[in-house]
């Protein structure tokens, strides 16, 4: 961590929602083809009081076709204290072309005699990675491939029709809905004779 007063220790993330309309599937990574909701969460890491400031020039660069999604709003970040954290939502866009892209922003505070030492993680970790730039930062993220995530979401259907099929040769759908209604009705009598006494 740094020891500058001047300085503010921000840890910085890229975030991500897909709006993909299948409530019990969630992509690890966003997906080709799909509109996404892209964003940023910050994390005071420091032990001093972030003032506030603006996350500004999010560019989303994929390497190999020299593709350039850039927003060129600036979101205010509100104060934060030690151990605080917030997402901050950007753009929302599509992407066409799977693979790595790098993703890059800055972040300036209110007060220009502040500094902000970025620090990046992976993925669900908490231990941050100061990076040598100042005010800026920098991450590889991955792209998904639409056909990729298609696929997965067709083993998971084929998986809770295995399911389904082997309940039914192991019990019978006929048996299974009149113990689910044994239990059901034995939990109701349970109930109703600790709550009326």
């Amino acid at each position: 961590m740094s020891n500058q007063n001047n300085a503010v220790d921000l840890l910085l993330e890229f975030i991500f929602k897909n709006d993909t309309k299948i409530p019990f599937i969630k992509p690890r990574y966003p997906v080709q083809g799909i509109l996404i909701y892209y964003g940023i969460s910050i994390k005071n890491i420091g032990k001093t009081d972030f003032p506030g400031g603006n996350l500004s020039d999010l560019k989303i660069k994929h390497p190999d076709y020299d593709i350039v999604i850039e927003s060129y709003d600036s979101k205010p970040v509100p104060p934060l204290l030690p151990g605080e954290k917030i997402d901050i939502w950007v753009i929302n866009t599509i992407i066409n072309i799977p693979g790595p892209v790098w993703v890059s922003c800055s972040i300036k505070a209110n007060n220009n005699e502040i500094t902000i030492n970025p620090y990046q993680c992976s993925r669900g970790e908490d231990n941050g990675i100061p990076l040598k730039s100042k005010n800026s930062w920098s991450h590889s993220e991955y792209v998904q491939p639409r056909l990729e995530f298609l696929q997965s979401l067709t083993n998971y259907l084929i998986l809770f029709l295995t399911i389904i099929v082997v309940i039914d040769i192991i019990v019978g759908f006929d048996n299974i809905f009149s113990f689910i209604a044994q239990i059901s009705s034995s939990l109701w009598n349970y109930l109703a004779s600790k709550i009326c006494v």
